[in-house]
């Protein structure tokens, strides 16, 4: 309380004034929350939910499923926070993987990359379990709240 008026103070402030409210804090960024079903980012990506049960796609994911995404953190702005990862790494893996595209940074393969305004969509594909649940403690404090209430 330090700064009274910060936005997580004027923010709190609101949320504590409303019967039915309720603060929850995403760690990162959004995009730590849709990291966690890396498969899913890829139905996303290739437009075909079948991914899930192709065994080459599960291995991809596999190899490029990050652990914990809350630690997926920007150490410097402009750094490669989660939304960084998403949108220059893993996106450009999972664009080039199987297609004919270079994998080559290439403009065909950048205009392919996620957006902060795909997110809703990838959101759709992206599979909420107890597996992908480990993999970031807001999201699980989320899941809890949503539980209980």
């Amino acid at each position: 309380m330090r700064q009274p008026n910060s936005f997580v103070n004027r923010i709190t402030k609101v949320v504590n004034s409303i019967d039915r409210a309720v603060l929850i804090y995403i760690k990162q960024e959004l995009e730590s929350w849709l990291l966690v079903d890396c498969l899913g980012i890829c139905c996303y990506f290739k437009k075909d939910e079948n991914i899930r049960n192709k065994q080459d796609w599960i291995e991809f994911a596999k190899r490029n499923q990050r652990g914990n995404t809350d630690l997926i953190a920007e150490a410097i702005p402009g750094g490669k926070g989660a939304k960084e990862y998403l949108m220059k790494i893993l996106s450009d893996r999972i664009n080039s993987n199987n297609s004919n595209i270079n994998p080559i940074l290439s403009k065909k393969l950048k205009e392919k990359r996620y957006k902060e305004s795909d997110s809703p969509q990838v959101a759709k594909y992206i599979e909420i379990s107890k597996q992908t649940l480990v993999r970031n403690e807001s999201l699980r404090e989320f899941a809890k709240y949503l539980q209980d209430h």
